[in-house]
């Protein structure tokens, strides 16, 4: 009965994932095709070049190699070249000139990509110039011999199940767009998606821990892999293990378009910039050309969606934490004004968090609409005496203490009169004569004069001065 009943249990379950994955979105067939193709001659020409990689380092030792660099030794090699003109006729041929719907954004790029990798690669542990690191001492041979090995063994099962997972997906309908195959088929932070159970771990990690161990025990390793700057084999393992997830993660990103954080996959550190990634604005990390990063990519907070620092603001720190920049001209965030410095007393206190000023008021007559010599014969009187002319003369003026002609002080003419007046304390006062009037003072002010034919003080208490 029991048996009979997981039976039934697991007929249920295949027919609930027959259903489900007849109901999910299928790649179309040309398109799985196309992708696929792309990714099989990627993975097919990385090997060749992780092979004539050993080829040529061999002949290094031997001295077969100059005057050539390992670079250019790879590059010459027949089966590396036999594979690039495969890989680029069989990805045109599958995908009809034109890059998939999703995924490979070139049907040509991964050629070049591929064999940037491995050079990179063997970079990061022989240094700029692999070379001269290679050693024709049998012993030290040996141990860089292993990590060769090593390397290529652990690049191609990367590359090989990420195929194998996209294959399957794009067959199976559970990948249709670059988001399902990143975390599908690479997975997330430090850990990439090994359907087989620990043949990446097998292959990548433990293993050449162990082989490194027993290999380059009594090896000098920091002359050995000068890339990798280790001290001990356990250090030169561990800079193995994460220079080869750093740029099998920055080809795949490449290649197939995806945004994988190459910094957390090599070392589980985002912080420390030891694997170039892809630009990824709002994650809260500056990377590459980010001036900022403030964890979103809304404007006007200061960090824009492009994590530039925005007009007004300045950020810092990462994640950005951006404030505001008093006394620039600029009203940003939470400043209630800013009128372009950080004096206090002038409406717009330094933490700028104070209302609007108001707006000025219509412009008054000033002593530029005045001929010269009249201005002249003002600014020579002194200000603290009262005139009054004789009968006749053509002018009378009144003055008020504590008047500043550099500021505070308004003057208007007549035909008959001019007027010299203190606005210190809002106070205004006119001229006039019984012919016409000249006067600022407020409309139910002049109303109570028009006829009177006075000249006054309106607005304060200083006693009426009569002509």
């Amino acid at each position: 009965m029991k048996i009979a009943a997981r039976l039934v249990v697991i007929g249920l379950a295949l027919v609930a994932l027959r259903a489900s994955t007849a109901s999910a979105q299928v790649v179309a067939a040309d398109q799985a095709k196309c992708i696929s193709a792309i990714n099989g001659s990627m993975r097919k020409v990385a090997l060749a070049v992780s092979k004539a990689t050993r080829d040529c380092a061999n002949r290094a030792r031997n001295g077969g190699l100059a005057p050539q660099t390992m670079a250019q030794c790879v590059s010459a090699s027949t089966k590396v070249q036999k594979l690039v003109a495969y890989a680029l006729l069989k990805s045109d041929h599958a995908c009809n000139g034109t890059p998939p719907s999703f995924g490979p954004e070139s049907i040509s790029a991964h050629v070049a990509l591929a064999q940037t990798a491995g050079a990179g690669i063997l970079a990061d542990l022989f240094g700029a110039t692999p070379e001269n690191a290679l050693s024709i001492d049998p012993i030290i041979a040996q141990c860089q011999g292993t990590v060769l090995k090593a390397m290529e063994k652990c690049e191609d099962v990367r590359l090989n199940l990420f195929n194998k997972c996209k294959k399957e997906g794009l067959k199976r309908g559970f990948v249709t767009n670059d988001a399902e195959l990143a975390s599908t088929c690479f997975g997330t932070g430090t850990t990439q998606v090994d359907p087989t159970g620990g043949k990446i771990a097998k292959l990548c990690s433990d293993g050449p821990s162990a082989q490194i161990a027993a290999r380059c025990t009594g090896v000098d390793v920091a002359s050995a892999f000068p890339g990798c700057a280790a001290t001990t084999p356990a250090g030169v393992a561990a800079c193995f293990d994460s220079r080869i997830r750093c740029r099998v993660c920055n080809l795949l990103n490449s290649v197939d378009g995806l945004a994988r954080d190459c910094d957390v996959f090599d070392d589980g550190n985002d912080a420390n910039q030891s694997c170039a990634e892809p630009l990824t604005c709002g994650d809260g990390h500056i990377d590459g050309a980010e001036v900022c990063d403030d964890g979103g990519t809304s404007a006007g907070d200061g960090c824009s969606p492009l994590c530039t620092v925005e007009p007004g603001w300045t950020c810092s720190g990462s994640p950005s934490a951006c404030t505001p920049i008093c006394g620039d001209g600029l009203v940003r965030g939470n400043e209630g004004c800013d009128d372009g410095g950080t004096t206090s007393g002038n409406g717009s206190p330094v933490s700028m968090e104070s209302s609007p000023k108001k707006p000025p008021g219509p412009a008054s007559p000033t002593t530029n609409s005045l001929p010269s010599a009249a201005r002249t014969a003002i600014f020579a009187t002194p200000l603290s005496t009262i005139k009054k002319s004789s009968p006749g003369s053509p002018s009378r003026m009144i003055t008020s203490p504590g008047a500043n002609l550099a500021g505070d002080i308004k003057r208007s003419t007549s035909r008959n009169g001019i007027s010299v007046c203190s606005m210190s304390s809002r106070r205004r006062c006119s001229t006039t004569s019984r012919r016409r009037t000249w006067d600022w003072a407020t409309p139910s002010t002049r109303r109570k004069r028009r006829s009177s034919g006075s000249t006054t003080r309106s607005g304060g208490s200083a006693p009426r001065i009569r002509a």
